[in-house]
Formats: C-alpha cells, structure tokens, sequence
C-alpha cells in the first residue's frame, strides 16, 4: 500500500473528533455507574489519624526512604519523556530517528516493530543507572532480595513485554493508517478496545507466570477463614495461590488479577508467612470486596472506552502537518511516526494518571469499607495497614501532589482514619 503523504485533514479530523467524542461520553458513563465515588478519601476527616505501632524514628526513616524514592521516580519519567520528545521533535532527533528507520532491515512491519523495539530499549539503557539505584537503596534497607541476576533478569523481561506490547500498538497505527488513510483511527480504536479486554483476561496466564510462581494455598486455618469468608461475602472464588514474591522483596501484598475464568485471588507467601491469621483475614476480605464488586472487569472496561478517546486525540494530533514534519515522517502510514507516536502515548499516559488513580482511590477505599464490615476487625485493621507500610517503607502520609498524580491507593494515614471513623459511627 502506498503511503499517504498529504493526508486529507478535514476528513481525518472529523474521525478522530466523532471518537473522541464517544469514548469521553462512554468514560463518563461508565464511570458514573460503577465507580464508587462517595468513598472517595477525605483528606481533612481522616489526615489526623497516626499509626501508633510505627515509631517516630521509624516513621523518619520510611518518609526519608520513600522521597528519595519519589524523586527518582518524577526523574525517570522526566528522562523518558526528555528522550522521546528530542527523538520526535527536535531536527537533530528526527534526522537520526529517519536515519534508523530508514537503516533498519525488512519490510514496514519489520522496520516498525524493530523501531519501536529499539525506543523501549533506548529508554531503559538511559533510566538504568536511576532503576539500579533504586534497587541498591531497596537492597540496602533490606526491602530487596534479589541478587544482580535476578534484577537484570526481571528488567530484561519487563523490557520485553513493553517492547513487544508497544510494537504491537505501533504496527496496528502504521498498517491501519497505510490501509484507510483517512478512517484508520476507527479500526485502531476497535482493535485497541479489544486488546484491552483481551490482555485483561489474558494477564495472569501470560504475564504474572513470566515473574513468579504460584502455588494454590495450602489447608489450614488461613484457607478455611478465606473460604468462610468467600461465602459470607457471597464471592465465588476458584482458587486462592500464593505467589514466590520473597524471592524479589520482603513486601507483603495480595491483589485479585483477571477476568472471568481467569481472576484469582493472589497473596505474596511473604503475607502469608510473616503476617498474622487476624490481619491477613483482613487483607483477603479487602481484595475479595474487588471480586464481588468486579473492580477489576469495571476498570479494564474503563480502560476500554477510555483507550477509544485516546485513539481519537492520537489521531487528531497526527493529523496535523506540522507536527509530522517534526519527526520527518510524510503521513501515520510512515514507519519513521514511530518516535513521535511513542512520545504521545507516553505523554498522554502520564496525563491521564491522575484520573485513573482516582477512580482507584475510590474502589479501594470501597474494598476497605466491606472488609471492616466483614470482619468488624477494626484493630486488626489499623495494625494491618501499619505492617504493610512499614514493610514496603512506604510514606504513611506522601505530599499532595504526588498522591494526586501517582497514589493508587488511599495513604496509610487515610485507611486507618477510615476505620477510626467506621468505628466511631
């Protein structure tokens, strides 16, 4: 197929408009449905709530560690998007960029995925040194314990997953876009959509094996209080496993991962083993709290319909001459968009993050909520969250901005000002 080398703006606009459009009005829907806004934190009630089993001195050592990491983490981003902004808009970076493409074997596909490939790659050579730093830091308290070949080992891999996942992504722009020059954002927002769902489901049979192994929970009391609980909390639940994560850390974490046939219950052995039956009751209850209320199905969907607006605004941007001009490429069929697509995804992904971590605060705030119900283990509770954050050196209470950008989750300050306040009503 020929590539298109002016493409036809207004036609292209109105595609990329119409979808983005659609995926706003489906995000705003979905998410007025499902998610649990109510439960969001709040940060005045809850900001004055402590945990009085970490130690002042402790608690210094935790804020030191996590700010450190913190700052390396905003340093990171920052290189990553330095580096793909001077590949896909500065002359001196989309010549090389064109260079590469162009010097690169095979046909389009071949050339695309292994410029994608070689971008990934390039970032994580460049954020090396701040990744081994914050392992050796990790090391250095004892939250590591993976020596330098586990650690390279697991770098290689995810480097991997996000290579052949972003040369997926990049291939379907580039074919879509050699194929339906004007129209290709609707296809790409389809497949994307889909992809979404399907990697979703797929994940904890494709990915998850790649870094641990699991083992289904052995009989005993733990077991018993998960199946007990499972049936007051109306949760059908397939199996229970317990991941080899003390391998690589000392954190205690569990999580519920999949879609249908393949969610699951996961608890790291480092939770079962160092945690006690009360507290790690509570931490099953929260995460079989995600599986009755589908957290995980409802925040893929999100994902889903919000990847549809994205699409729109990636090709609304890539309708634009000037901005395709930046990065030498004639049109969204050319192999050498490849740089300037990387750099607005990673933009936009770094954008949106914000949002989703909302609507995550909220659904975890909600799982906190019917655990405590479930259990009525308010101490258990505030012990618990005290343990998992002083074993991950987690900051009982990050800055603002960081929580509002990066926090997933609910502080450790805020979950235990939740059960002070449930308790009290």
């Amino acid at each position: 197929m020929p590539v298109a080398t002016e493409p036809e703006i207004g036609t292209s606009v109105k595609t990329s408009l119409t979808l983005i459009v659609i995926g706003g009005v489906a995000v705003g829907a979905v998410a007025a449905f499902v998610v649990p806004w109510q439960w969001l934190p709040d940060a005045h009630l809850w900001h004055g709530a402590t945990a009085p089993w970490i130690s002042t001195s402790r608690r210094s050592d935790m804020e030191a560690f996590a700010q450190v990491r913190r700052y390396l983490g905003w340093t990171n981003y920052a290189l990553v998007l330095i580096l793909l902004g001077w590949c896909a808009l500065t002359r001196a970076g989309s010549r090389l960029m064109s260079w590469l493409m162009s010097w690169l074997p095979g046909p389009w596909p071949l050339r695309t995925a292994l410029g994608a490939a070689s971008i990934t790659l390039a970032t994580t050579i460049m954020t090396l040194p701040i990744a081994w730093w914050q392992h050796a830091r990790a090391l250095q308290v004892g939250l590591s314990t993976q020596s330098a070949t586990e650690w390279f080992r697991d770098l290689a891999l995810s480097w991997l997953v996000d290579a052949g996942t972003t040369a997926v992504v990049l291939v379907l722009v580039v074919g879509f876009a050699r194929r339906w020059p004007q129209r290709w954002p609707l296809p790409l927002a389809a497949a994307v959509a889909a992809a979404t769902l399907a990697l979703s489901m797929a994940y904890p049979l494709l990915i998850e094996p790649l870094f641990n192994r699991f083992t289904p929970l052995p009989q005993g009391a733990l077991r018993s209080a998960i199946t007990e609980l499972a049936e007051r909390q109306g949760v059908r639940i397939r199996e229970v496993l317990v991941a080899d994560a003390s391998r690589r850390t000392t954190a205690l974490n569990a999580y519920v991962s999949g879609i249908g046939s393949t969610r699951r219950v996961v608890l790291y052995d480092t939770l079962v083993k160092d945690l006690p039956p009360d507290q790690a009751e509570v931490v099953v209850a929260h995460e079989l709290a995600h599986a009755r209320n589908h957290d995980v199905a409802w925040g893929t969907a999100l994902g889903a319909v919000g990847s549809i607006a994205g699409v729109g605004l990636l090709g609304l941007l890539l309708s634009r001459r000037w901005l395709l001009a930046r990065s030498c490429a004639h049109g969204s069929g050319d192999p050498r968009v490849v740089p300037l697509v990387i750099f607005l995804i990673s933009a936009g992904s770094l954008a949106v993050s914000p949002a989703q971590n909302l609507v995550s605060r909220a659904m975890e705030t909600r799982a906190d909520v019917e655990s405590l119900q479930a259990t009525s283990d308010f101490e258990g509770f505030r012990r618990m969250q005290a343990t998992l954050c002083d074993k991950s050196w987690c900051d009982p209470a990050p800055p603002a901005l960081a929580q509002f950008w990066f926090g997933s989750h609910p502080t450790t300050q805020e979950r235990i000002g939740l059960a002070n306040d449930l308790e009290g009503e």
